[in-house]
């Protein structure tokens, strides 16, 4: 999506991808931004705060990892086990 579709949480793509995906498995729809999430790389962490803050929006790259890892993990029917030490 274009930094600003994700800003606004609008595509015109989105409603023709859910019909799609409904009919074949209903499965999960994780709208992305990266361009948006390549700007925020670039900047400073308060930097990157601050623009967040001014144009309504939040970074998605740990939302997005941890709901792919969970709708992996239950796809699979596996368990999540971390060791470290």
């Amino acid at each position: 999506m274009t930094e600003k579709d994700y800003q606004r949480k609008k595509n015109k793509f989105l409603p023709k991808i859910h019909a799609w995906v409904q009919e074949h498995g209903g499965e999960t729809i994780i709208p992305f931004s990266c361009a948006l999430e390549r700007n925020l790389a670039d900047m400073p962490p308060d930097e990157a705060a601050k623009y967040c803050e001014e144009n309504k929006t939040q970074r998605s790259v740990q939302s997005i990892c941890c709901t792919v890892v969970k709708c992996l993990i239950a796809k699979l029917g596996t368990l999540l086990w971390l060791c470290y030490g």
